[in-house]
């Protein structure tokens, strides 16, 4: 699983807007380093005003907290369709643009860096190293013969196409760019922190990183305590 081109967006105005219930805007004491190109938040100072603020409504659970889904992330993942699944669970203000199968997967030869193929590298010596290589193989050599059949077909058989979509395993690959917000975020931490899928564990990894998340984290913490 890799996770790149992360970019944040809105804090300052998310900050700015949760004071708007009590006209409080002249408390607002943060400040943001934002990048001059397309206005990315490189770094952020929440100061002492706006953090016990957004302490309190981070606490006060999700009906208080509407300013984190002004707050936007966008990122490029590349993880497995199994976890595409499982990631496809939060859909609320997200959007997922993903490489197309339909357009692109059989523009060339499957390889091994295609599929998510490990398991046996994490210390699970219980398994046959021998047969589990010589699987990863097959499965190789299954989808590569039928995307063989389609491309001599003319790309015109379209079952030919069908038959390799149905043998890609669950491992494969599919890079998107991610759209979503502070809160969608906030949800996933709190319920794919502990997951039994390593692929959860670095997600979460770089939700820890992004720009002043740390005290988001902190306070919905100490509201399950």
């Amino acid at each position: 699983m890799t996770i790149e081109n992360i970019k944040v967006y809105g804090i300052l105005d998310a900050l700015r807007g949760m004071r708007n219930p009590l006209n409080s805007w002249h408390l607002n004491d943060s400040t943001c380093d934002c990048a001059p190109d397309d206005g990315r938040v490189l770094s952020v100072r929440i100061g002492p005003n706006d953090e016990k603020l957004c302490r309190a409504l981070v606490h006060g659970g999700h009906p208080h907290r509407k300013f984190l889904r002004q707050i936007t992330a966008t990122m490029d993942i590349t993880a497995p369709t199994y976890w595409w699944a499982e990631m496809d669970t939060y859909k609320v203000s997200t959007t997922r643009n993903s490489c197309s199968v339909q357009h692109k997967g059989a523009s060339r030869d499957f390889t091994p860096d295609d599929f998510t193929f490990d398991g046996l590298e994490d210390g699970l010596g219980t398994l046959d190293y021998a047969e589990m290589l010589g699987d990863r193989r097959k499965v190789l050599e299954i989808v590569n013969k039928w995307r063989q059949k389609y491309v001599e077909s003319g790309k015109v058989n379209y079952n030919l196409f069908r038959v390799m979509r149905q043998f890609l395993p669950m491992g494969y690959n599919y890079k998107a760019t991610w759209t979503g917000n502070y809160e969608v975020l906030l949800n996933i931490y709190d319920w794919r922190r502990h997951h039994k899928l390593k692929e959860w564990h670095a997600f979460c990894d770089e939700i820890e990183k992004l720009p002043g998340m740390d005290i988001f984290l902190n306070a919905m913490k100490k509201e399950e305590n």
